[in-house]
């Protein structure tokens, strides 16, 4: 286990029995290879394509949100999704570097970056519960993006 200590430890330990130790099916060490190889650029592709699209919508939505008083709760669900977005895009910007170096940190990085996604998921449901789509994306994509990190975890140290 990390540095880390506390429930993110904790809650790491849990993940890493599930999606590794415990998994039903293994990568192969060919694909987790490939994955390490190409994670690094997979991240700084999306965090290029992502962060002038993050600042076209932010800037967009604060222009529209000034004169759209009677959207009130959808104004206010954009700003805070494009909190959690501004997050991810840090802290993936972030682990670009370290992820070239396979360091845990950047690991580490990527595993917060999930963990955020999955707030921001939660926390979009719970601000329209009868969507209940939008909580069922949020596990499955948490479940797939989190087995593909858990299973490359060995590749990255300190």
């Amino acid at each position: 286990m990390s540095e880390q200590s506390g429930v993110l430890a904790n809650l790491e330990g849990k993940l890493n029995l599930f999606l590794v130790e415990k998994a039903p099916f293994q990568l192969p060490d060919n694909v987790r290879e490939i994955l390490v190889k190409i994670a690094p650029w997979l991240a700084l592709i999306l965090f290029v394509i992502t962060l002038p699209s993050f600042l076209l919508i932010f800037g967009i939505g604060s222009y529209v949100s000034a004169f759209s008083s009677y959207f009130v709760g959808y104004s206010t669900m954009f700003y805070v999704s494009s909190v959690f977005l501004g997050i991810q895009l840090v802290i993936m910007g972030i682990a670009i570097p370290g992820l070239f170096g396979k360091k845990r940190s950047a690991w580490n990085l990527l595993y917060y970056s999930q963990l955020v996604s999955v707030l921001a998921g939660i926390f979009s449901w719970l601000n329209w519960p009868s969507h209940i789509g939008s909580l069922v994306g949020t596990a499955i994509s948490a479940l797939i993006g989190l087995y593909l990190i858990f299973q490359i975890r060995s590749y990255y140290t300190n």
